[in-house]
């Protein structure tokens, strides 16, 4: 989606282990969002910062074909890539400003994610858009999981990572009650937690390492 700014704008500092630079930025003739690594380059934590930027990569290609993700434009280098630029705002800030979200079009989204194995893994007000037009987008895929074939007995375990995540925005940023059945996977959120600590403080780490 085009924005009509047409100067370079800051959306995230990178401040904090493996937080990337994130920027608005005109290419072309259109506004992009680069996110950039490149403050690891020649450093020893350069093969992590590659891998996150990789595995990010890949899958935004994966989501290439949802209408809730934004486009991989061009991956810059091992250190930097871009992707389509959302003109809209998070879910916080939506309701803030006194938008109405109907939490079916945010599960919606997600479910999308989900028939193609995908997980997201790290759902919060930030990481979820809206655009002028009322559209649900999910960004931020540097946690997400993609479950192997073999694997996918557990895509119903794992679906609820996201759906606790997803029911949270529902009960404190949405104000909308929870249902007994969502208040039961809420219940589980201590196991989830963990779950997503393993595989983003250990798992992924691992992995950027080798």
């Amino acid at each position: 989606m085009t924005n009509m700014h047409s100067e370079e704008a800051s959306i995230q500092k990178g401040k904090g282990l493996f937080k990337a630079e994130v920027v608005v930025t005109p290419f072309e003739d259109r506004m992009v969002v680069r996110k950039d690594y490149s403050r690891y380059r020649n450093t020893l934590l350069s093969p992590i910062a590659s891998f996150i930027i990789g595995r990010e990569t890949k899958l935004l290609r994966r989501v290439r074909d949802l209408p809730c993700c934004p486009d991989l434009v061009r991956v810059d280098d091992k250190f930097s890539f871009t992707m389509e630029y959302i003109d809209g705002k998070n879910v916080r800030e939506s309701v803030r400003n006194g938008a109405r979200i109907r939490f079916h079009d945010i599960l919606k989204a997600i479910n999308m994610l989900h028939r193609n194995d995908i997980i997201h893994n790290d759902l919060r007000g930030a990481n979820i858009l809206v655009d002028r037009q009322g559209g649900i987008f999910i960004v931020d895929f540097a946690s997400a999981i993609v479950i192997p074939r073999p694997l996918r007995f557990l895509k119903t375990r794992l679906r609820c990572l996201d759906l606790a995540s997803a029911l949270k925005i529902k009960k404190k940023l949405l104000n909308q009650p929870l249902t007994e059945k969502e208040l039961k996977i809420m219940s589980g959120r201590k196991w989830l937690k963990a779950v997503q600590y393993v595989w983003k403080q250990q798992i992924l780490r691992l992995f950027g390492r080798r």
